[in-house]
């Protein structure tokens, strides 16, 4: 009943409710049972909560590998790559052996930190194990390795896979646009697509930064008009890679048909757009690109601040200069540095 309904508490972010059901199990002096411990980590990590599950976790003595393992989920998941390395030697000085969704959140902690010395160990362990032919762990090792850069290696990984699914060939297409290789990363697309395997959104969002990178606009707008028969425009991150993908080439009137047909206005597809315009020297037409956003509805952020500082450096406006940093101001954001840093270079 506890697991229960901690996972229920959890699945709509109810935290306080979950923490009176928290504090009644602690009532009978302990958590005795291993699956109620677990639901807390998981309840608390899911919600960004990590001191709290961290104290959950020590206050238990008899841990297994799915009390490890959520905890190594929560630091994995929320950035904390170190903490999540450093849990899973923990664990196996403890005399726990990681299964493989241990090994599924380890790789990916050590491909965020980009340690490529680390990602051959981790590979070690896991062939050891026999771990490898499990497909989401070799997906996992596919992404780490691409991530670190190793990109070699996250091919040859994918290669050998018996099944090679849309998750390992975006990871791979993903490593080759976070370094900088966007023909390797179209190279990837074509293949993936010869033999049959579906792109998903994420294949999609790499392939447009792709195009992006080796100025392929023409291919990325052929693959635009394809998906936009499949009905998959209407994705804000899809969306905004769109956005930056045309305004990084000029073509403005492409990108505001992406922001035009979104149901709901949203800051960032306008931030690139406003972008776009100060990479190109429109400094007036970024500025009313910012009303315009106001108008739709979209609030701006730091970043949109950001752009909308450089347009008014770029059309030398002291005028609107000031009552951009006056809106700042009034936004509770003028004591972020590369917003200052922003300022300076403006008025400069």
């Amino acid at each position: 009943t506890f697991v229960g309904i901690l996972k229920a508490y959890s699945k709509i972010g109810a935290m306080e409710k979950a923490q009176e059901i928290h504090a009644q199990i602690n009532k009978s002096g302990k958590i005795e049972s291993i699956a109620v411990a677990t639901a807390l980590v998981d309840m608390y990590v899911q919600n960004g909560l990590l001191a709290k599950a961290q104290h959950v976790f020590e206050n238990f003595q008899d841990r297994n590998v799915m009390l490890w393992t959520a905890l190594i989920a929560g630091y994995a998941e929320h950035g904390d790559s170190l903490n999540a390395l450093a849990s899973f030697e923990k664990m196996k000085l403890e005399g726990v052996s990681p299964d493989p969704l241990a090994f599924v959140y380890i790789l990916k902690a050590c491909g965020a930190l980009g340690n490529a010395g680390k990602a051959r160990q981790l590979h070690g362990e896991v062939c050891n194990m026999c771990f490898d032919r499990d497909m989401l762990v070799s997906s996992s090792l596919v992404d780490m390795y691409a991530k670190c850069g190793l990109l070699a290696k996250a091919r040859e990984i994918l290669n050998n896979l018996p099944v090679q699914d849309v998750v390992s060939w975006t990871a791979l297409i993903s490593g080759y646009v976070k370094h900088g290789y966007g023909e390797e990363a179209l190279d990837c697309f074509e293949q993936m697509q010869r033999e049959e395997v579906i792109p998903n959104t994420v294949t999609y969002i790499c392939i447009f930064k792709a195009c992006s990178i080796v100025g392929a606009i023409d291919k990325g707008d052929k693959i635009h008009a394809e998906i936009s028969k499949q009905g998959l425009g209407g994705d804000i991150r899809l969306a905004s890679t769109l956005v930056d993908m045309y305004a990084k080439s000029g073509w403005f009137s492409k990108a505001q048909e992406v922001i035009d047909k979104l149901h709901v206005p949203d800051v960032v597809p306008w931030t690139c757009m406003i972008a776009g315009y100060c990479r190109h020297g429109h400094g007036e037409e970024a500025l009313n690109c910012f009303k315009h956003m106001q108008l739709q509805g979209a609030v701006p952020d730091a970043n949109t601040y950001v752009c909308s500082l450089k347009a008014c450096g770029c059309i030398r406006s002291t005028h609107k200069g000031k009552e951009m940093h006056a809106l700042i101001v009034s936004n509770g954001l003028g004591k972020e540095d590369f917003i200052g840093n922003a300022l300076i270079n403006m008025y400069m």
